[in-house]
């Protein structure tokens, strides 16, 4: 896979229930852009019949976006969670982006709150901790309502966390 991310900086894989491939790639200097592809082998021995997808919230960096993914998980469903933000002077346009199938969903985390991981309990509940400037450092929870298109019946808990570490992170136990 040398040749097949779109950037030097390959930091984050994930390997989903159907075998395809997510892995993010970018560098930061002197301002971060990075992409989120999925890759599709066609099980055969060729390399060149295999597809690389450059997934479409991920544009070149000659549009001038930035992303740098913190974190992904695949929940219990095969849905496919990352969290990432845009860095330049400082860190900005916070998201939360699930693929359920086909579907892209996106997600406003609390303002200036940064994602550092996700925990998927199972297909409708999700965790994420992370650190942001008015809500300090916690865990978010998600019940989805088990309609992850809609999102009017979504219930979000904050749990305020004190901790010295800068990155937190977050498992939940079957109780």
């Amino acid at each position: 896979l040398a040749d097949a991310h779109r950037f030097g900086g390959l930091s984050d894989a994930l390997l989903d229930a159907t075998g395809k491939l997510w892995l993010y790639s970018g560098y930061h200097q002197p301002y971060s852009v990075g992409v989120v592809q999925t890759f599709a082998d066609q099980g055969t021995a060729a390399l060149s019949d295999d597809q690389w997808q450059v997934l479409p919230v991920d544009d070149p960096p000659a549009t001038g976006r930035c992303e740098t993914v913190t974190a992904f998980a695949e929940a219990a469903n095969g849905d496919v969670w990352y969290a990432s933000y845009c860095q330049r002077r400082g860190r900005f346009d916070h998201k939360l982006v699930r693929y359920h199938g086909q579907t892209r969903i996106e997600y406003t985390p609390m303002d200036g709150w940064v994602i550092d991981d996700i925990f998927a309990q199972d297909a409708g509940h999700l965790w994420f901790a992370g650190a942001g400037y008015a809500f300090g450092k916690g865990v978010l929870s998600l019940d989805d309502g088990g309609t992850p298109t809609d999102s009017s019946d979504d219930r979000w808990q904050s749990y305020a966390i004190t901790t010295t570490g800068q990155h937190p992170v977050v498992a939940v136990d079957a109780g």
